[in-house]
């Protein structure tokens, strides 16, 4: 496993998602992920991504339970030895 996640690995996760989603899911990149895509960034250690719809975020959590992601801290999510992932309600924000 890579320790950083570089702009074209990032679109590869969302890329590899899409292949399972039936419905349209709003994402929000944050921190480092989304400095990584604007290319401000050459890389971040982690995937920060917020789903401000309730029930998109609920539907989001479902699909990658079914392609194998498991919850780990906090809101972390990670399949097997891949880059970890935070996934983020608008309501975590505080």
């Amino acid at each position: 496993m890579k320790y950083r996640v570089d702009k074209e690995s990032l679109f590869n996760v969302i890329r590899g998602w899409d292949a399972f989603l039936k419905k349209r899911i709003y994402l929000i990149a944050c921190g480092g992920t989304a400095l990584t895509l604007l290319g401000i960034k050459a890389s971040t250690k982690d995937i920060d991504l917020m789903v401000p719809n309730l029930d998109e975020y609920d539907y989001l959590i479902k699909i990658l339970k079914q392609i194998g992601y498991k919850p780990t801290r906090g809101q972390g999510w990670r399949r097997n030895l891949e880059h970890f992932l935070k996934i983020l309600r608008r309501e975590e924000l505080g």
